[in-house]
């Protein structure tokens, strides 16, 4: 049994209100939310893909190594975010792209980069050679077959992201 843990700091005393911060292996993501979802079904659908409904999410740490829990970061601004709130990504600066057998809308964002950065700073590994924010939105083992056509014009409406959720590491694929 997986457990969830949402972390998060209390925006007046900067106490992590979990209270559960032992170093450990974790995943790290942010959820879309069902409106944002929706319109990236519906959009992977009118170009010809089955789209994957497991849970769609842009992954911000997966770190086998153990790490500090919910690490803090400053953004360009000097403000320094939780991630409690989840955020909004714009549109613009994306594409479509595919990843071994998975399809993915890659992201600009750069609130996504720093969010990477920091999980990096508190300790956490990547596997690959630099972090791209992205959606998996569908594996093509499930596509029957089909030919997707992937330079067509990616999703670009903005895309609302739910609070960090933080958990132990799981296989996916």
């Amino acid at each position: 049994m997986t457990r969830t843990v949402h972390v998060h700091l209390h925006r007046r005393t900067g106490d992590f209100l979990s209270g559960e911060l032992e170093k450990r292996a974790v995943y790290a993501h942010m959820p879309l939310g069902p409106v944002s979802a929706e319109a990236v079904r519906l959009w992977a659908r009118s170009i010809g893909v089955i789209y994957d409904e497991r849970s769609p999410h842009v992954t911000t740490a997966y770190s086998l190594k153990p790490v500090a829990v919910a690490p803090t970061y400053r953004t360009r601004d000097g403000a320094t975010r939780d991630n409690a709130y989840g955020l909004v990504v714009p549109p613009g600066g994306r594409r479509i792209d595919r990843f071994g057998n998975q399809l993915v809308l890659c992201l600009d964002s750069p609130a996504l980069r720093e969010r990477w950065q920091a999980w990096r700073k508190a300790g956490a590994t990547w596997d690959y050679p630099d972090y791209q924010p992205h959606i998996t939105f569908a594996d093509l083992k499930h596509q029957g077959g089909a030919t997707i056509d992937i330079s067509g014009a990616p999703f670009d409406e903005p895309i609302t992201l739910l609070p960090e959720i933080v958990e132990r590491p799981r296989s996916f694929y």
